[in-house]
């Protein structure tokens, strides 16, 4: 008798709940050493089930992360929607960038991962920049509005490299000194941006 092809929900499924595993195989020993048979053995298949819903190792890889990322920007929109001014909205997104990493570590190690094996697929791509546009675009917004000045990408990415930084020392316990993140964050855009930050009535 022939094995029973699943139906699509049933192989959705099962490779989310396989994903689920390998996330935390990568998160804590790194790509390479998780194997596809220890992703097999903590998803409680055999060694081969995982080659009937993934190419292979690199595969099921770029499909943790392309997930991750498309769960950190669903989390960011919501941000966006609930806050309709760019400066609060930055704000916002800048915090929340924070305490989704707290709650997500294995994911959030996971999407930015130093060791890739090789380029990310189309998915992985698009969903990266889909988390990126959240606070791309409200830096754009608010140099349209006259809150910010310069050039949007270029203050995006340095927005992004200061809260992405900030985050990472405090998951890996350097923010030794005592102070938050937080309070960190909130002194970066209420303080170490000032200049850069400007009135609608001060550019006309």
């Amino acid at each position: 008798m022939g094995r029973r092809k699943l139906d699509e929900q049933e192989v959705a499924e099962f490779r989310a709940k396989l994903m689920d595993q390998a996330l935390i195989l990568f998160a804590k020993h790194g790509y390479r050493d998780v194997s596809i048979r220890a992703i097999a053995l903590a998803t409680g298949c055999s060694a081969m089930t995982p080659y009937r819903y993934f190419e292979n190792k690199e595969a099921i890889f770029d499909a943790c992360r392309a997930r991750a990322f498309e769960r950190f920007a669903e989390f960011h929109e919501q941000i966006v929607e609930a806050h309709p001014h760019p400066v609060e909205r930055i704000n916002a997104l800048g915090q929340g960038y924070a305490d989704y990493a707290a709650a997500h570590t294995d994911a959030f190690r996971l999407m930015f991962e130093l060791d890739q094996p090789s380029e990310p697929s189309n998915h992985l791509t698009l969903m990266g920049n889909r988390a990126f546009d959240t606070l791309r675009n409200s830096v754009r917004d608010a140099v349209q509005q006259g809150y910010l000045k310069g050039e949007p990408e270029k203050l995006a990415h340095l927005f992004w490299a200061t809260i992405h930084g900030i985050v990472v020392l405090d998951l890996t316990n350097k923010l030794t000194y005592g102070i938050d993140k937080h309070a960190l964050l909130e002194s970066f855009f209420e303080g170490e941006f000032t200049s850069a930050r400007n009135t609608p009535e001060d550019s006309k």
